[in-house]
């Protein structure tokens, strides 16, 4: 498959190259019952999101139209990913595996869904550069809007190299999107159904600052929902990604390095530690290590596939245990591995 380049695109130190791409959600952030409508859409028709017909086959307004198009994109759930007005969509492998009607949670019902697409949208190719910056490189734990879209201006330049490619009001932009993406409390007020406005919300993973009206502050430590199989996925995932990683890798840098599953997941080390350690007791190719105090995630076989295959087991283990979708199994060889290219 063809690489995701571009000549303003910058492969950081975690190999992951990033679009310089601001403002195409519209300001809409991802709805529930979207990536399910985006799957059928495209399977459909893989020209849906062109022509007058688009707002009547996917039942939204010509601006959520082309929200849905760019979250179609940012989730990976189509290929090409990139936004373009003439071109013919594909869903992808990995989106055939969870959104197909006998797909592995085609409606959204298994926490580690959400948590597997926050992944990926983080991850090579990722379309939200506002986003990724927020999650990976930004120092801050509380923030506001108008602070978080100043330092991104500052960290897309410096850090991605996008200075020709961003504006401080498309940034800001893309910030408040942000916000109403993950935050379950805005304005010192609770959103009620949080997660049908938009799901992602119910990741508890930003919150308004209690007290502080327009402070938002990342959660760091355990979340409910997040499963200890998932972040180990995301721990050999990650250790796939970097070049440089062989047999093992030190629980300091899943917990804070660029695109770790401690940076984008909000984990601390201690949360880390003890998911790892559970997961890992399921699988004989996989320990976690301790040496001198200091400890690490260890594999006796390539992380790519031993993150596939846990990934493989995690969800085939919990569809059976939701008991609504049958005993079939479903494989998952390529979904992760076409996200990297």
């Amino acid at each position: 498959m063809a690489a995701l380049t571009s000549s303003l695109a910058r492969a950081t130190g975690t190999g992951v190259r990033l679009e310089p791409m601001f403002g195409r959600h519209e300001t809409f952030p991802p709805r529930a019952g979207w990536f399910k409508k985006i799957y059928d859409g495209v399977t459909a028709n893989p020209d849906v999101f062109v022509g007058d017909e688009a707002t009547l086959a996917l039942g939204v307004g010509k601006n959520m139209v082309r929200s849905m198009r760019y979250w179609a994109g940012a989730a990976a759930l189509v290929w090409p990913r990139r936004v373009s007005r003439t071109e013919t969509l594909r869903p992808t492998h990995f989106a055939d595996v969870i959104f197909s009607d006998d797909g592995w949670d085609p409606y959204l019902e298994n926490p580690s869904t959400l948590w597997l697409l926050h992944w990926q949208m983080m991850g090579p190719g990722s379309h939200l550069p506002v986003w990724h910056f927020a999650f990976t490189d930004y120092q801050r734990t509380d923030f506001t809007v108008d602070m978080l879209s100043a330092d991104a201006v500052k960290g897309l330049s410096t850090l991605y190299g996008f200075e020709k490619a961003i504006t401080a009001s498309s940034v800001r932009r893309d910030t408040e999107c942000l916000v109403h993406t993950y935050a379950r409390r805005l304005n010192d007020r609770i959103l009620i159904d949080d997660s049908l406005a938009c799901p992602f919300r119910a990741l508890g993973i930003l919150e308004g600052a209690p007290g502080r009206s327009g402070t938002y502050r990342f959660v760091v430590g355990r979340k409910a929902g997040l499963s200890a199989e998932l972040i180990l996925f995301a721990a050999l995932d990650f250790a796939a990604r970097n070049a440089g990683v062989t047999q093992s890798v030190s629980l300091g840098r899943l917990a804070r390095a660029p695109m770790s599953p401690g940076t984008v997941f909000k984990l601390d080390e201690d949360a880390l530690l003890e998911a790892l350690t559970v997961a890992a007791l399921d699988h004989r190719h996989i320990t976690v290590v301790d040496t001198a105090g200091l400890s690490a995630l260890q594999f006796m076989r390539d992380p790519g596939e031993l993150a596939l295959e846990v990934l493989n087991a995690h969800f085939n283990s919990t569809r059976k245990r939701m008991s609504h979708l049958g005993d079939e199994s479903f494989t998952l060889p390529l979904a992760v591995k076409e996200l990297h290219a």
